[in-house]
């Protein structure tokens, strides 16, 4: 027999379907190897029986010798190998029976290409060799697909589902393929798939964050950029929940998964605690009610600390940084409409009653309409935006460069709009500044500066000379220009490391 059918046979006997194999072997060639008797004789014998019996003795000595050389060399008898005992042929019949079996047994081991099975079990053996080719033509489709590129793109959880539900078709072909399907490779083979998927959602989300992190606050209404940038990291959440409750599994069958694939995977769950992170950072920039809510700051802010605190690269706290400048930026408005009504001729009147008539020599007068944008034309800037100003016209009377005031509210917004653009940085200092700015010196007055304030509405700055719509994507209603500064303002006392490094 070969070295495989001796010493290597007890290792090969230990693969797991080749104890299966092993035990229909010893089903279908059973063999009484037991010795036979040696011959007696009755009686006290004499000299010639003795002879005889001797003779008989020795020739029976050699015959068990040839059958034993038969049996423990697991080969088929030769005619050197003839005995005249029937108990010993018989043992050399058996044991060359085995020998067949166990060489049938060694080709279907060794992966002999086409192996011609000679046993008793040869029949099975084929079963068996057929059953044996779908498992590797299972095993190479499951190889390719984990060594090549995903099908589709892996952008969102749903993606994920379906990419992996491809897999996990490929794995129930492998396990209904033969009985011989090795739970530990299906188990290591899933896990590596899912960390595959995993990286492959890392990757095509990491794009999106960025380039939504790069866009100003407020983020773009309806932006599928910002959706998608805001979903990824709960797809990411989501499948680590299912490699975690995968390996649980793994562990709790105690089967095997190479010390490569379980690094891979803890490395992916490691890095989901940065993603969810990053989610956390997200949804507060993209908060549909960052700018609409006036009371915002007080809670926003704290949530963005303890983000900042958790943030470990000096980069990532000044992105942080550079968003709530953005936020500040965007929540107290840059300039404040005027009143809804003008004082002409001493007596409040609606703003869009009124007409600047302008006269140019030699042509038709030029009626334009009051507007209530500090940078458009309004009760500060009539005389002086167009030089040839005439007078100024409502339904039933007109009036000249004296008759049109501003009342206290106009006055309020205009000098807030004013104090408002001297603010470039925002910082605890210079939103106290603005604030005593917008409310005045005098005591008496204040308060009432402040309900004046909070009755305006926000706008922006900058508007076309002829009043066309503001250039921004959030016009504030109600914004309640005093309770904003308030509210930043108390807030930025407690998040001081937000607006100055090293804090």
């Amino acid at each position: 027999m070969s070295r495989l059918q001796s010493g290597g046979l007890v290792l090969l006997l230990a693969i797991p379907f080749a104890l299966y194999i092993v035990w229909q072997v010893q089903a279908g060639a059973r063999a009484d190897f037991a010795s036979p008797s040696p011959p007696t004789e009755k009686g006290l014998p004499d000299s010639k029986k003795l002879t005889e019996t001797k003779a008989k003795t020795e020739k029976w000595a050699n015959d068990v010798r040839q059958a034993s050389a038969v049996a423990l060399q697991y080969r088929a008898p030769g005619p050197e190998d003839k005995s005249d005992d029937a108990d010993c042929t018989a043992l050399a019949k058996a044991a060359a029976v085995r020998a067949g079996n166990l060489n049938d047994l060694e080709k279907f081991l060794s992966g002999v290409d086409s192996p011609t099975y000679v046993g008793s079990l040869k029949t099975k053996y084929a079963e068996w060799q057929l059953s044996k080719v779908k498992l590797a033509e299972a095993q190479t489709a499951i190889e390719t697909w984990l060594r090549s590129s995903l099908p589709v793109a892996v952008e969102t959880h749903a993606t994920a589902t379906q990419t992996m539900k491809s897999f996990e078709e490929l794995i129930t072909a492998y396990q209904t393929s033969s009985k011989f399907a090795d739970s530990s490779k299906a188990s290591t083979w899933h896990v590596e798939a899912r960390v595959k998927v995993l990286e492959a959602l890392e990757s095509t989300s990491q794009r999106p964050y960025e380039e939504v992190l790069a866009l100003p606050l407020p983020f773009p209404k309806d932006s599928k950029l910002v959706e998608k940038a805001v979903g990824a990291p709960s797809a990411i959440r989501e499948q680590v929940k299912l490699l975690e409750s995968e390996l649980v599994l793994v562990e709790a069958d105690k089967r095997h998964i190479p010390e490569h694939v379980t690094k891979a995977a803890n490395s992916v769950i490691r890095r989901a605690d940065e993603w969810s992170a990053k989610e956390e950072l997200l949804a507060l920039f993209a908060d549909p009610e960052l700018f609409t809510d006036p009371n915002k700051a007080t809670e926003w802010l704290p949530k963005v600390q303890a983000q900042f605190n958790k943030t470990q690269t000096e980069s990532g706290r000044e992105l942080i940084r550079k968003k709530v400048q953005q936020f500040c930026d965007a929540y107290i408005p840059k300039a404040a409409k005027l009143d809804a009504k003008v004082l002409f001729r001493d007596k409040e009147e609606p703003r869009g009653t009124l007409k600047a008539v302008y006269q140019i020599a030699n042509q038709d007068a030029v009626e334009r309409n009051l507007t209530d944008h500090p940078s458009t034309l309004n009760e500060f800037n009539f005389s002086d935006l167009y030089p040839d100003f005439d007078r100024i016209r409502s339904p039933n009377r007109t009036g000249g460069k004296d008759s049109l005031k501003p009342t206290l509210a106009s006055i309020a917004a205009r000098e807030f709009t004013v104090a408002r653009a001297t603010v470039t940085t925002w910082t605890p200092a210079t939103i106290n500044q603005l604030k005593k700015k917008c409310e005045g010196e005098v005591a008496t007055v204040q308060q009432k500066r402040r309900e004046q304030l909070d009755s305006l509405t926000g706008t922006e700055s900058v508007r076309d000379p002829l009043g066309s719509a503001p250039n921004s994507a959030w016009t504030p209603q109600n914004s309640r220009i005093w309770t904003r500064l308030t509210a930043l303002s108390n807030a930025m006392e407690k998040s001081p490391g937000l607006f100055e490094s090293g804090k």
